[in-house]
């Protein structure tokens, strides 16, 4: 049997019951909503911050599926939104409220409806930068338009699920962020070795949790690879140029919306993404530099309005790059310089 390869897609700041959810609508609701069933995801943790492998060929399969529902029925995207709408409003009221659901059978529930909303979010985040002949502009705009109402959905139902678990498992403190909603349903709460194993790292694939394994030795023994290649020392960065510009600052790394805090007038400010939770910290930076997206993601639409130099879609900015190098960004070229390492 040949090795499947995988490509680093994301990097997301979530708990673990937040990952099942959207491996769930990935490989299950996906398939009931879209009659495609997406590959496993493998997602690797650590402390909280979860970066996700997707298999390679993942965006252009989703692409082409949905470019083929289109072509079936013209009203595949207006349709797909409007079921996401109505997904979203009950959520909304939960997120609006802010506080800890009652109980695990309610955490259970609202497991299940984040799932069957997702698919739509998906959907959302994908249309706009489709170039398929099939998508029509009205499409493009109005996935769009979902998309930017979605900007901070993941963030608030990991903000609710947080609030849940927390309640329901005050012994636990922060190890309840790593427990499973299997774990959860049934009442069979993991020992704290487990648990404290499970924030140094974990990786999550195929419905399953594993402990105790790198990344690289975890693909070996799957028969798996990654695509991602080594993030080795680089006097030279690349990525898309998203708002014209040039800059030079001192390296703010932000992995964790706890750290934005942090970032001070002038540095440049790079992140694996950003969300509406970075603007303030975004508009003290002198640009912004991101390992993900497009010319239609956040960073590039904020930035434009804060008139910020951008550079977006780098892979591997916030691995080659460290807080405090001296670096220039030319967001014309699309490149970022490390003119100091000190």
């Amino acid at each position: 049997m040949g090795i499947t390869r995988y490509r680093k897609g994301f990097t997301r700041e979530h708990r673990l019951l937040v990952i099942q959810m959207w491996e769930d609508q990935l490989t299950k609701e996906v398939k009931r909503s879209m009659g495609w069933a997406a590959p496993f995801t493998i997602f690797d943790a650590s402390d909280g911050i979860a970066t996700l492998y997707f298999r390679e060929g993942y965006g252009e399969e989703w692409e082409k599926q949905i470019a083929e529902n289109v072509r079936k029925d013209r009203r595949h995207v207006t349709d797909s939104m409007k079921r996401y709408s109505d997904a979203l409003g009950p959520l909304e009221a939960v997120f609006a409220r802010g506080e800890a659901l009652g109980s695990a059978e309610e955490l259970s529930e609202y497991y299940n409806a984040v799932v069957r909303a997702w698919v739509g979010l998906d959907m959302a985040f994908i249309v706009p930068d489709m170039k398929d002949p099939a998508i029509s502009e009205a499409d493009r705009k109005i996935a769009l338009e979902m998309r930017k109402k979605s900007e901070n959905f993941s963030r608030h139902v990991d903000f609710i699920v947080g609030k849940t678990i927390r309640k329901l498992y005050p012994q636990l403190g922060e190890y309840a962020d790593y427990l499973s909603m299997e774990e959860i349903t049934a009442g069979a709460i993991p020992q704290t070795s487990e648990l404290e194993a499970r924030k140094r790292h974990y990786i999550y694939f195929n419905y399953s949790i594993f402990t105790g394994i790198e990344l690289p030795d975890f693909l070996a023994k799957n028969n798996l690879a990654s695509e991602e290649g080594e993030a080795r020392p680089a006097d030279v960065i690349s990525g898309k140029a998203a708002v014209a510009g040039t800059a030079s600052g001192r390296v703010r790394i932000i992995m964790k919306r706890e750290q934005l805090r942090s970032v001070e007038q002038g540095e440049v400010l790079v992140a694996p993404m950003t969300t509406p939770d970075y603007v303030s910290a975004m508009a003290m930076a002198s640009a912004i530099v991101t390992d993900e997206g497009g010319i239609t993601c956040h960073a590039a639409i904020n930035s434009r309005e804060l008139n910020k130099p951008c550079v977006v879609g780098t892979r591997i900015a916030t691995k080659v790059l460290k807080d405090g190098y001296l670096v220039r960004v030319d967001a014309v070229k699309g490149t970022i310089t490390i003119l100091d390492r000190g």
